[in-house]
C-alpha cells in the first residue's frame, strides 16, 4: 500500500468540487470521512472510455448499494480520491473495451446535434422529409470527424498505478474478463461485446465486494435514443475507404490483438468489410 499523508487525503475534498460538482463533492467528502471509520469500505470507479457501456456499469453497481463513481479519464483530482480510498479499503476500477468503429459511430450520434449544428427536432424533420439527403450529410460529416473522435482508451491512464493491461496480463476468453490486483487496487477489463452477459460475468469475478445480487441496469443505449431509427439506417449504409479503415485500425491494433481471439478478429473484419469501398 502506498504511503499517503493524511493531510493530503483531506485536501481531496477541495478538489472534488471541480470533479463531481458541489452536491457530489459533499457526498464524496462524507464518504471519505466514513471510510476512515470503516477499514473494509470499498468503492467502484467505472473508469471507462466513452460509448463503451460506462453509464450502464455505473447504474448497475449503484443499484447494489456500492459507492460508485464514473469518469472517462483519471485526472489529478480523481487520482487523489483513489489514493485516499486505497488507504482505508478496496478500490475496484472497471473498464470496457469496444471495437473502434462501433465506438466512433456511437460517439458521433451521441453528439449528433452538435456535429450537425441542428436541434433534434430539425434532424428528425429532415429524416422524415428527405432521408437520403440526410444520410449523405451524415456520411460527409462523419468522415470529417472520424479521426478525432474517441481516439484513446481510459485504461491507458491506469499506468499511473503501474498497471498496463495490454502488457501486464492476459484476457481470459473463457471467463470474459481480465483481473489484476495491486495492493488494495483491483483492475477489471471487460468487453462491450459481452454486455448481454455482463451480469453473469461480473458476479463470477473474485472481488472484495458482495456481488451475489448484481444485475445489469441498462442505461444510455443508442437503441433507446431519439435518433435510433437514423442510427439504424446509417449503420446499414455508411462507407469508409480502405485508407480510412486502415488508419483507424492502426490505433486499435494492440487492443484488437489483446482482447479478441483470432476467430473474433476475423469476424471483426468480416463485419466491416461490406462498408469499405
Amino acid at each position: 500500500m502506498r504511503n499517503f499523508n493524511l493531510a493530503f487525503m483531506l485536501l481531496i475534498t477541495t478538489y472534488t468540487t471541480s470533479l463531481f460538482g458541489s452536491h457530489e463533492a459533499l457526498r464524496v467528502k462524507n464518504n471519505t470521512s466514513a471510510a476512515s471509520n470503516h477499514s473494509n469500505s470499498s468503492v467502484v470507479i467505472v473508469s471507462c472510455s466513452g460509448k463503451s457501456g460506462s453509464t450502464t456499469l455505473e447504474a448497475s453497481f449503484k443499484a447494489t448499494g456500492i459507492e460508485t463513481h464514473r469518469c472517462h479519464a483519471i485526472r489529478n483530482e480523481m487520482m487523489a480520491f483513489i489514493l485516499a480510498k486505497e488507504q482505508t479499503g478496496n478500490v475496484i476500477l472497471i473498464d470496457s473495451i469496444r471495437d473502434i468503429i462501433s465506438r466512433k459511430i456511437a460517439s458521433f450520434f451521441q453528439n449528433l446535434t452538435v456535429h450537425l449544428n441542428l436541434q433534434a427536432s430539425e434532424i428528425l424533420a429532415q429524416y422524415k422529409a428527405h432521408p437520403k439527403q440526410l444520410m449523405r450529410t451524415l456520411q460527409s460529416t462523419f468522415k470529417q470527424k472520424i479521426f478525432t473522435m474517441e481516439t484513446s482508451n481510459t485504461f491507458k491512464s491506469w499506468q499511473q498505478f503501474n498497471y498496463n493491461c495490454l502488457t501486464d496480463g492476459v484476457f481470459d476468453f473463457k471467463k470474459k474478463y481480465q483481473l489484476k490486483q495491486i495492493g488494495n487496487l483491483y483492475f477489471v477489463n471487460l468487453r462491450f461485446d459481452d454486455i448481454k452477459h455482463w451480469g453473469k460475468i461480473i458476479r463470477s469475478i473474485d472481488l472484495p465486494i458482495n456481488l451475489s445480487s448484481f444485475k445489469i441496469v441498462e442505461a444510455n443505449r443508442s437503441s433507446n435514443k431519439w435518433y435510433a431509427n437514423i442510427y439504424h439506417d446509417f449503420l446499414a449504409n455508411f462507407t469508409l475507404t480502405q485508407q480510412e479503415f486502415d488508419t483507424i485500425l492502426s490505433s486499435f491494433s494492440e487492443e484488437l490483438a489483446h482482447f479478441y481471439t483470432a476467430e473474433e478478429i476475423d469476424a471483426f473484419f468480416a463485419k466491416w468489410a461490406p462498408h469499405i469501398r
